[in-house]
């Protein structure tokens, strides 16, 4: 898969197009893509996606904004849905402006010389998101291109969404966002010191500090999980919360996992968690023996949850 950035003009051949932020790279997102990728090898052209990048509501104001993706992750993602092409392109506070019509014609059309697009169901685009699908319509007459729409995809009774699987990820439902995405949803940090109260109850936690301010944290809880982590992959349990049964004063949320079977020193090294299904909210327990207990009880059903990954 080839990437472009923004200020490149590469020449497609016969292009076949879809245009969005594409956060998470779902089921939905997938469907798009997929259709990008059928019409493309049925006309011999070339599957393109472009994508924006900054997020356009972090340019726009929304710096609180969590994501689903980095760059890196969004750009593997799409490339592992067999597309030819990525397009970044520079979301800039001037870029905003630029109208459905302008977009269109001078990018769409005059720079990359587009002859299909494909959008979803709730396709906006352009200047305050003026642009919609019969907007396109109007524009695919004038221009000559041809347009198809895919009909969103359904998870129980909602469509999947970015914003649907970030609020799974805050209520702690990872294993529906799981289903959302298609595959069990990340985070990329560094191990560093914590306060190595887990060694003496023997269950040794590693803290994680997240790479990214803007990624989405799974809400407060006790998760099975697994680590990539020196090349190899290793089952665990992730705590992410305030330890309350700690009594700590001023307490910070933390991230730590407790890996199985695994005692290496491994502070300053760079780990990705994966997360797979909640087994518990966080409590406050009586004290450290029933903590102990409550782990030991967490250690089993996450491994028998982990046992058929």
């Amino acid at each position: 898969m080839k990437i472009f950035k923004s200020t490149e003009t590469p020449l497609f051949t016969r292009p076949v197009i879809t245009v969005g932020t594409f956060d998470g790279v779902h089921n939905g997102h997938r469907k798009v893509l997929q259709k990008v990728v059928e019409i493309a090898n049925s006309t011999g052209g070339d599957s393109v996606v472009l994508t924006f990048w900054p997020h356009p509501r972090h340019v726009l104001g929304k710096t609180d904004f969590m994501l689903l993706n980095t760059l890196n992750e969004k750009i593997a993602l799409l490339e592992s849905c067999n597309i030819d092409a990525v397009i970044v392109y520079d979301f800039t506070t001037e870029f905003a402006k630029t109208t459905s019509y302008d977009f269109i014609k001078n990018i769409l059309i005059d720079k990359y010389r587009i002859g299909n697009i494909v959008v979803g169901h709730d396709h906006h685009f352009g200047k305050m998101r003026e642009g919609k699908y019969e907007t396109l319509g109007n524009f695919s007459k004038e221009f000559g291109f041809k347009l198809f729409q895919v009909n969103p995809e359904v998870s129980g009774v909602n469509a999947v969404s970015s914003t649907a699987i970030r609020n799974e990820l805050i209520e702690g439902n990872v294993g529906n966002a799981r289903k959302m995405l298609s595959y069990p949803y990340h985070i990329n940090g560094k191990v560093i010191d914590g306060f190595k109260l887990g060694k003496n109850i023997g269950f040794p936690t590693a803290n994680i500090k997240v790479n990214e301010t803007f990624k989405q944290i799974p809400g407060d809880g006790v998760y099975a999980a697994t680590a990539q982590l020196m090349g190899k992959t290793y089952k665990g349990m992730i705590n992410i919360g305030f330890r309350p049964t700690l009594n700590q004063p001023d307490p910070e949320r933390s991230i730590e996992i407790h890996l199985f079977d695994f005692e290496e020193n491994i502070y300053g090294h760079t780990i990705r968690i994966e997360f797979f299904e909640k087994l518990r909210n966080e409590v406050k327990f009586s004290g450290i023996e029933e903590l102990k207990k409550q782990l030991q009880k967490d250690k089993v059903q996450a491994e028998k949850i982990l046992a058929k990954e």
